[in-house]
C-alpha cells in the first residue's frame, strides 16, 4: 500500500543493510525513497565481524539492521539502542521485504523497534505477525 510507505519513510530512522544484500534492492529502496546505508559502502567497512557490527549498531542510536544472515538472530544480539531485522527473502525479494517491515504497524517508527531482534519471513506479512524476540 503506497500510502503506509510514505509514512513509515518519513519515520524511518537509520536504515543499515548488510553487505550480504545487492547492491540493486539498495536502488530500489532509495528510488522508493527510503535512505539505506550500507555496511561497506558508506558506513562501517566490508568484511566487519558480528561483534564489530553490534557495536557500530550501538553506537547508532535507533538504527535498524538488515540482514539475510541467520546468525543475528539470537537474544545476545539484542539491544536497547538498536534493532536487527533477518530475513529469509530472496536476494531480489529484500528491497520489497524491507518497505513492507517498515510500514508494518508494529514496526512502522524507529521507537517501535529498537531493543529487538525480528525474524522476517516473506509470509509473515500477509496475515500473521513478524516472529519477534524480546
Amino acid at each position: 500500500m503506497p500510502c503506509a510507505w510514505i509514512r513509515a519513510q518519513a519515520s524511518s530512522g537509520l536504515i543499515v543493510l548488510d553487505e550480504n544484500i545487492l547492491e540493486g534492492q539498495r536502488q530500489l529502496l532509495e528510488a522508493a525513497g527510503v535512505v539505506a546505508h550500507q555496511l561497506g559502502v558508506d558506513i562501517g567497512r566490508k568484511g566487519m565481524k558480528d561483534e564489530e557490527i553490534t557495536a557500530l549498531l550501538r553506537s547508532q542510536r535507533g538504527a535498524t539492521f538488515f540482514t539475510r544472515d541467520a546468525d543475528f538472530y539470537r537474544e545476545e544480539v539484542r539491544h536497547r539502542s538498536y534493532c536487527v531485522v533477518v530475513t529469509n527473502a530472496g536476494q531480489s525479494e529484500v528491497a520489497g521485504f524491507i518497505r513492507r517491515f517498515l510500514s508494518h504497524p508494529d514496526f512502522d517508527t524507529p521507537a517501535k523497534r529498537v531493543g529487538r531482534v525480528v525474524r522476517g519471513l516473506e509470509r509473515a506479512f500477509g496475515c500473521e505477525p513478524p516472529t519477534v524476540s524480546g
